[in-house]
């Protein structure tokens, strides 16, 4: 019994293009694709943010990588950059018709999110500790499989046994 598909399948769409050098989703991604875009935007979404401002708002991130991300944001036709004629120049960021689109599809994603470290949680709480579990060889009487105190050619060397040399 496979999983059934989800969603509406219509004739058009993530599933119906078999065109993995066209994907339209992997597009999507591309222009969200980056360490401090998503910030942007969720800073973005709340109006017009002056450069410092978001600077300010997206703490540990260089002016140099935000301008980049900016510009990449811009040139996707994501965001709009408006430059004021004033001394010292203003520049003032928002996002365009086709970056407010985009607002329902961060919301999905981060939903899906929430579901999913919701089961991670669950999985973690549920799961008994084994010899992959980091502190299962805290215990000094336990030996790796296959290991005994006594062999004699291993020693224990921080969490992990090495084999002496002869």
């Amino acid at each position: 019994m496979g999983q059934e598909p989800v969603g509406n399948h219509g004739s058009a769409g993530f599933l119906a293009s078999h065109d993995h050098a066209n994907c339209k989703a992997e597009l999507a991604l591309r222009v969200i694709q980056g360490r401090w875009k998503l910030l942007i935007l969720r800073e973005l979404i709340e109006g017009v943010r002056r450069f410092s401002d978001l600077q300010r708002g997206l703490s540990g991130v260089s002016q140099k990588v935000l301008t980049a991300q900016l510009r990449e944001l811009e040139a996707d036709g994501v965001v709009r950059r408006t430059v004021y004629p004033e001394v010292p120049p203003r520049v003032d960021y928002a996002l365009t018709d086709l970056g407010r689109e985009l607002i329902p599809v961060l919301e999905g994603l981060h939903a899906w999110g929430e579901k999913k470290e919701a089961g991670n949680r669950r999985r973690a709480n549920r799961r008994s500790p084994g010899p992959w579990d980091p502190g299962h060889w805290k215990d000094r009487n336990r030996q790796p499989p296959g290991r005994s105190r006594g062999s004699g050619d291993q020693k224990q060397k921080g969490r992990n046994w090495v084999r002496q040399a002869a």
